[in-house]
């Protein structure tokens, strides 16, 4: 489903999840920034990432979500995040329509950008990597994994600083290893071919 490791869309527009998954590592963040990436979002999941409430498990759950929360708008306020409003036009893609049901609102405004400026879309949902390939094309669709297999397979991650994104993933209680390592793997595979 996912384009090419070899072949990664450094402009994406991003949805909430993703971002959480790309910020959450200074390394893969910092990694990306290296590469020339640029990750746009809209103005609904820059809503959706600091502005709709949400519960917490615990106290430490809020606390670490505080700083992610700071941390992403540092990258917005410094445009290593960029953001963009969509349209009234831009809402009546029959995108909108078709999928309004069952799927994120952030999700739709992320795909109806990508299409709008022909980047790639950077998503980890399953539903919306399917509607993005369907809308797009599978060459458009990126995801945490087509991130670390691309940076591994350019060179810039090497096993140390895997393990490092792996470990700070979990610091905000998100367990991607199983991603990461998938992506690492392949990304090494890759070189070889």
């Amino acid at each position: 489903m996912f384009n090419d490791i070899k072949n990664f869309n450094k402009n994406s527009v991003i949805d909430s999840c993703s971002v959480i998954n790309v910020v959450s590592s200074e390394t893969l963040f910092q990694s990306a920034k290296i590469e020339k990436c640029k990750f746009i979002i809209t103005t609904y999941i820059e809503y959706e990432l600091l502005k709709k409430s949400r519960g917490y498990k615990d106290k430490d759950h809020e606390i670490r979500a505080f700083e992610l929360d700071k941390r992403i708008e540092q990258a917005i306020e410094t445009g290593e995040i960029l953001k963009y409003s969509l349209d009234i036009s831009d809402l009546l893609d029959p995108l909108v329509n078709e999928h309004k049901r069952g799927k994120s609102r952030g999700e739709l405004t992320a795909i109806i950008l990508a299409k709008k400026f022909n980047v790639g879309l950077f998503t980890d949902d399953k539903k919306a990597q399917k509607i993005a390939s369907d809308s797009l094309g599978v060459n458009r669709v990126e995801s945490l994994y087509s991130l670390i297999g691309w940076l591994t397979w350019s060179g810039l991650l090497n096993d140390a600083e895997k393990e490092s994104i792996i470990t700070q993933h979990k610091y905000y209680f998100r367990d991607v290893s199983k991603c990461v390592e998938k992506g690492f793997v392949d990304g090494l595979m890759a070189r070889l071919t």
